[in-house]
């Protein structure tokens, strides 16, 4: 062969190599107990989605830097992590199968806590460019001792919407995918159970780039999309809670179409359990005696065979 030809046949192969997309799956993107993940994060454009697009994010502030070490946390999660900003310190909890990476919340020393009580899918696998969309819901609760109490919930559509080369301050990283993360949540917060519940939706997208040398993302960029107040929240779970206000007795129907019930929690306003009553074939219906709790309002959480409910309670007398 030609020594001409030759070398036009490796630098195309060369070139076909660094804009090469990868297939993102659970033995490359879980992260895994001992693994030390260094990674940059943002806020502010994510650049354009396509095939073989060069990012150029050599400008961002280096203090964006983040070290973070995973650690085994067992049997209850798969994996935790810590992060830390000056005296604050958050620890993340994070479950994985071959399928999916999952959020279960997070705490911090700074009082306060994030619950996230039907998970949260943070990847799907396997995700390539262009490939299937994988949509997901969730809800959550968020504590602060200070008296800031936040429950919502939530829809997740996870994508591979780009690959190619991502240029960073430290280094440049060909054959990158680009996972792309809406999420859409409606919240009700309160402060100490002053005035009135505030209820809002908000759209963020979370934008992150992935190579084959890294358990975690290298770079993620969140873009927020709206913020607006609104009337009611309303779940995907629908269920019956009446009377409400409540005296001594709660009654709880979630329907035929909703299966059994599987346990029924209720949280006082600060975040601190009230109740907990969980049993198998306890049917659709349930009669819940609140005699004993102090007026107020309350947070009901119902768990059943085809999701999780939250409702708010009023017990007054």
């Amino acid at each position: 062969m030609p020594k001409s030809l030759s070398l036009s046949i490796t630098l195309v192969a060369l070139c076909t190599n660094l804009n090469a997309q990868i297939t993102l799956t659970a033995s490359l993107a879980n992260p895994q107990p001992g693994d030390t993940a260094v990674y940059y994060k943002s806020i502010g454009n994510p650049g354009p989605a396509g095939a073989g697009v060069t990012w150029d994010f050599s400008s961002l502030d280096t203090s964006s830097r983040k070290v973070v070490a995973y650690y085994g946390c067992q049997p209850n999660h798969s994996v935790c992590a810590d992060s830390s900003i000056g005296i604050f310190v958050w620890h993340y909890y994070l479950n994985y199968d071959m399928d999916s990476l999952t959020d279960m919340g997070w705490d911090c020393n700074c009082n306060e806590s994030f619950s996230i009580i039907n998970p949260k899918q943070l990847l799907h696998y396997p995700l390539d460019y262009n490939g299937p969309h994988y949509a997901d819901s969730f809800q959550f609760i968020r504590t602060s001792q200070g008296g800031y109490y936040e429950y919502g919930i939530g829809a997740v559509d996870i994508s591979a919407d780009a690959y190619g080369t991502l240029i960073l301050p430290d280094s440049t990283y060909p054959n990158t995918l680009r996972v792309k993360r809406r999420e859409e949540c409606k919240y009700d917060w309160t402060y100490n159970n002053i005035g009135s519940h505030n209820i809002y939706t908000s759209v963020d997208e979370y934008y992150e780039w992935y190579s084959e040398s890294s358990h975690t993302f290298l770079l993620q960029l969140k873009l927020h999309i709206s913020t607006t107040k609104v009337d009611e929240l309303s779940d995907r779970l629908h269920v019956d809670i009446h009377p409400n206000p409540a005296n001594d007795l709660l009654n709880i129907d979630i329907g035929a179409d909703n299966g059994e019930i599987k346990q029924v929690a209720m949280d006082d306003i600060i975040g601190r359990p009230v109740v907990n009553y969980a049993g198998n074939h306890l049917g659709n219906k349930l009669v819940l005696d609140v005699s004993d709790l102090p007026p107020g309002s309350y947070f009901l959480r119902i768990k059943t065979q085809k999701g999780v409910a939250i409702k708010k309670v009023l017990i007054a007398r």
